[in-house]
């Protein structure tokens, strides 16, 4: 019978890949932040249609992801890293508090998706449990913020979703 190849993987090795593809996303990040400092923020009155077209579907994107993440609790990470890849936009159309809110939400996904694993792990190894109560109490408090955040996504996104006055949608 063939083993899943994670459930191979120390917990240590685990901890160092995540560390891995927390330093790319965050050297991403980095290489943009001169960028995001020279954007100016939409008027007060509205966006027009054109900026709104380019901010919705990272909004929807958000939407889903959540959705997909609270389906089973633990998400791929060809799931997580999509998400990175069709968020990396906000950088320049959002600003810097909503671009680090959806880089929370790829860090508690890839943490959420790391204390499955782990569990797993306890579990086909008894000896390997002696953190399971914590590893329990992080996989529920990242499950309980995550059935949150469909509400605060909205309210995050919706100051930056509001049209112009002279701008309608038929």
């Amino acid at each position: 019978m063939t083993r899943h190849p994670t459930k191979r993987r120390a917990a240590g090795e685990l901890r160092g890949h995540q560390e891995t593809l927390l330093a790319f996303v965050t050297t991403i990040k980095d290489e943009t932040k001169d960028e995001m400092a020279g954007r100016q923020e939409s008027p007060a009155g509205g966006i027009g249609l054109d900026v709104y077209d380019r901010r919705v579907p990272i909004y929807l994107t958000a939407r889903q992801f959540v959705r997909d993440v609270c389906a089973d609790l633990k998400p791929e990470m060809r799931l997580i890293l999509k998400f990175a890849s069709d968020t990396d936009e906000a950088l320049f159309l959002f600003d810097k508090g909503l671009a680090e809110y959806l880089e929370t939400l790829f860090k508690k996904a890839l943490r959420l998706r790391t204390t499955a694993i782990i569990k797993e792990r306890m579990l086909t190894r008894p000896d390997k449990a002696q953190n399971y109560q914590a590893i329990i109490e992080e996989d529920t408090q990242l499950a309980l913020w995550f059935t949150a955040q469909p509400e605060e996504i909205r309210a995050r996104f919706t100051p930056f979703l509001q049209l112009g006055s002279n701008h309608t949608i038929d």
